[in-house]
């Protein structure tokens, strides 16, 4: 197991435990590891053409996008 995800899941444990954040948000710790995990490594082959860059860039965009609609419903 590669150590990016094995800090990963001890992180969630740890703001799970702290019970301030929907178990979504804890979810979401392990997903990203998980992506970067796997264009790092698994999917080496996709380093070619950059599309390992092209994938991470569009799941940071995309989270970056929720996690603002998110914000700014909380906020009106």
């Amino acid at each position: 197991m590669n150590e990016i995800v094995e800090m990963a899941r001890e992180i969630k444990v740890y703001i799970h435990g702290l019970n301030i954040y929907p178990e979504e948000v804890t979810n979401s710790i392990i997903s990203t590891a998980n992506l970067i995990n796997n264009t790092r490594n698994k999917y080496s082959e996709s380093h070619f053409n950059h599309q390992a860059d092209n994938t991470l860039s569009i799941y940071i965009r995309d989270l970056t996008n929720s996690l603002s609609k998110l914000l700014i419903h909380h906020m009106n």
